[in-house]
């Protein structure tokens, strides 16, 4: 089954409307106290290959639309615990920061205090941008299991390393410096959905992993409906929920 449905002709007017103003810098929404604004909301504009030419960059999400509809899903979540389970979810921000210049789990222990701990919830969810690449981590603290996804299908053990070393450091800040015995854990980085086939949707595919798994379900990305998937994403954002 696949969640992303083409918009109705009524959704996709208010889509057309609301983009085709040349305001760019009007606020739209503002989720989870992150202004959203019509140009963030540009970079989901559909994708053909033959069209973007050199200007493929402008098609990359940014991190305010990767955390903001992370963080509408984690909305959703909480809405309806009881199919969804609960979920708590880092921004994009701090992985970088938190290796900007090596690890150090100092320059960011302070983040996301008022969640508490990470290790009470279902779902942790942990976006990553580098070098023009979005990826995600999914952490299950009640069944012990890390996964990576990259859509580019590549593993990567220092970032899965660091990631271990982050999250070992905050469940000793939150269980009375008890580390992780990660022997009991499961690591895995699945293959078992499409290739991002572009350079461009690795945002997309983040999003979409991130909604089929909190919903439990398999991971059924369409490759000839990305653009479909764009266009929905973008007219939740404008509309502040899923």
């Amino acid at each position: 089954m696949n969640t992303y449905r083409p918009l109705s002709y009524d959704e996709s007017e208010i889509l057309r409307t609301e983009m085709a103003s040349t305001d760019v810098d009007e606020t739209i929404r503002v989720i989870d106290h992150v202004r959203v604004t019509r140009r963030h909301l540009q970079r989901l504009r559909p994708y053909y290959r033959e069209e973007a030419g050199t200007s493929q960059r402008s098609y990359y999400l940014s991190d305010e639309i990767i955390n903001t509809y992370l963080a509408l899903l984690s909305e959703r979540a909480a809405a309806d615990p009881t199919r969804l389970g609960s979920v708590f979810l880092f921004n994009s921000y701090l992985y970088s920061r938190l290796v900007a210049n090596g690890y150090k789990f100092e320059n960011v222990s302070g983040f996301f205090a008022e969640k508490g701990s990470p290790f009470d919830y279902e779902f942790v969810l942990l976006p990553i941008s580098e070098h023009f690449h979005w990826t995600i981590f999914v952490i299950q603290p009640r069944i012990k299991q890390i996964c990576y996804y990259d859509s580019l299908k590549y593993s990567n053990p220092k970032r899965m390393r660091t990631v271990k070393a982050y999250l070992d450091n905050m469940h000793r800040k939150h269980h009375a410096g008890k580390g992780i015995k990660w022997s009991e854990w499961k690591e895995v980085v699945p293959k078992d959905f499409p290739t991002q086939p572009d350079a461009v949707n690795c945002g997309v595919f983040v999003l979409s992993i991130a909604n089929y798994t909190l919903q439990k379900m398999k991971i059924d990305i369409d490759l000839t409906r990305l653009n479909d998937m764009r266009r929905i994403i973008n007219y939740q954002l404008i509309m502040g929920g899923i």
